[in-house]
């Protein structure tokens, strides 16, 4: 008699998907391919969680649901699962018969492994707490950077969501008819102005949705070099005394959205200033003892510049922000130029850009090179600066430790 391998039995492949998320009143879509068929759906409701999953273990077997395969049944037939908490349903077709004792033990297996695989692919599909279920206003910002700082202003009063996510490049951003849909149902919009996000005015376009520019009262620092020249240089959050304007402006507007929790927007804005001051007082001070030919910020783009005009430091970058051309030979000689005839110590470079050009500028001086600097937006929970306290903090820390000598 011919046998059926278990290798016949089960999928050749098994790959997780991915889950996507709607925020339509309590409903949750995941995805998930395995081998060649895909099929994970949620719905959260207030009753619980219903989970379905389709596996198909073979390539030329249909996925069904919802009917076991009795002990006795035809072992030709297509064998169905379900699992007490959730409706799984796993479809195999055999060619083979098979004894009842194997069924029950294949079964008994794929029920197993494919729980496994719903709580990887879907682990966020169980949660108790959905947006649907939150009443509290929702303020939009277009990048991570103000989401994290209106979330201080905010408290718990405020839902606080940000358009781009971790890591994401800001300056070019295109938005998705998903983005658009989340900003049509917000309360409020924040955006930082200045030319950072080139996309947002045709965004915005016809959305019934009041915005505020975060940036307001800021004194720009306008691009001096290349296409942008003459435009204000986007990038003022990067200065501890610039966000304090941030704050002001956030807690006027959330104010005027939830009037009655102003003053604990007051008292939360009050304290992160207090914060941002502190480290804009710790850098000032720390780089005071350097000569002055010495406090010099040189970096690979021009990213820094309301940064070292409030705490002192002369900038220097080897392109402008946003300029067409990077690290063309003159702009490294330049750059190689200045560290030399002004004796610095150390340079630095962007995270969001490559190290190499100023590793030339290494190369051809006595300077070291400084580290790296955080700018567009803020990192993963468990990644390098997740917050922008966090962010602006391993800034500091990184300048001072580097021009002053103490860099381990």
């Amino acid at each position: 008699m011919n046998s059926t391998s278990p290798a016949s039995v089960f999928p050749q492949r098994i790959s997780t998907g991915y889950c996507k998320s709607t925020r339509s009143a309590g409903s949750r879509k995941c995805s998930t391919d395995i081998g060649t068929s895909r099929t994970c759906e949620t719905s959260h409701k207030p009753s619980g969680t219903h989970i379905i999953v389709s596996l198909k273990l073979s390539n030329h077997s249909p996925p069904t649901q919802r009917r076991i395969l009795p002990p006795d049944a035809d072992s030709t037939a297509d064998a169905t699962i379900e699992h007490p908490d959730m409706k799984d349903s796993y479809s195999m077709n055999r060619s083979t018969p098979r004894s009842p004792g194997f069924i029950r033990r294949s079964l008994a297996l794929l029920a197993a492994s494919a729980l496994t695989i719903v709580l990887a692919a879907c682990s966020s599909a169980g949660s108790g707490t959905d947006a649907a279920d939150d009443e509290r206003p929702v303020v939009l910002t277009t990048f991570t950077v103000l989401a994290d700082i209106a979330e201080n202003v905010a408290g718990d009063h405020l839902r606080v969501e940000s358009i781009t996510k971790a890591g994401a490049e800001i300056h070019g951003y295109e938005p998705t008819p998903g983005d658009i849909r989340k900003a049509s149902e917000a309360d409020l919009i924040l955006d930082n102005g200045m030319n950072l996000e080139s996309w947002f005015g045709q965004f915005v376009e016809g959305l019934d949705v009041p915005h505020v520019v975060v940036s307001e009262g800021v004194e720009p620092i306008d691009i001096s070099e290349d296409a942008y020249a003459g435009l204000p240089n986007p990038h003022a959050w990067m200065s501890p005394v610039n966000v304090q304007i941030y704050v002001d402006n956030m807690v006027e507007a959330f104010s005027e959205l939830d009037p009655e929790n102003a003053s604990a927007f007051e008292a939360n804005g009050e304290a992160y200033k207090a914060e941002l001051q502190s480290v804009q007082d710790e850098l000032v001070e720390e780089l005071s003892v350097l000569p002055a030919n010495q406090r010099a910020l040189v970096t690979c783009e021009g990213a820094f510049s309301y940064l070292a005009r409030d705490a002192g430091l002369t900038e220097k970058y080897i392109w402008a922000v946003n300029a067409e051309q990077q690290a063309t030979p003159q702009q490294i000689s330049s750059a190689i130029e200045f560290v030399r005839a002004n004796d610095v110590p150390a340079v630095f470079c962007e995270s969001t850009v490559s190290d190499a050009p100023m590793q030339q500028v290494v190369e051809a001086t006595d300077a070291v090179f400084g580290g790296t600097l955080y700018v567009d937006s803020l990192s993963e929970a468990d990644g390098p600066v997740p917050t922008y306290l966090e962010l602006i903090r391993h800034d500091a820390t990184v300048i001072i430790d580097a021009l002053t000598g103490q860099q381990s």
